[in-house]
């Protein structure tokens, strides 16, 4: 395995770009804009992360099924979608930011995919 680590011509990938289907890039005045179809969409901007919140968790613990979040209940975890308890459930990662960019700040929160 280590030879062919080394060996360049071993696993060759190529970069495949596709152009086009990448949404426009808003800036922040833009988003604030944004009707509220677009509430839970995803949208592309270029920002500066100023803050980020020290005082709340950076996650939820989530169930290892479903992926919903998950209660505790009588100092165990239980999910209330599949109605069973969890010993060890999955973190998922959200930060709580605040961010800017020339035209205005914006308070975002990332998920745990973005992260």
């Amino acid at each position: 395995m280590k030879e062919r680590l080394l060996d360049p011509t071993f696993c060759i990938k190529e970069k495949v770009v596709e152009e086009g289907n990448a949404p426009p890039i808003f800036s922040v005045v833009d988003i604030k804009k944004l009707p509220k179809e677009y509430a839970e969409s995803k949208v592309r901007c270029q920002i500066i992360v100023k803050k980020v919140e020290q005082k709340t968790n950076w996650y939820d613990y989530v169930c290892t099924s479903c992926g919903e979040e998950v209660d505790i209940v009588e100092g165990g975890y239980k999910c209330l979608k599949c109605v069973r308890n969890i010993p060890y459930p999955d973190k998922r990662f959200r930060l709580a930011t605040i961010c800017n960019d020339t035209t205005g700040i914006l308070a975002i929160v990332f998920p745990d995919d973005e992260i």
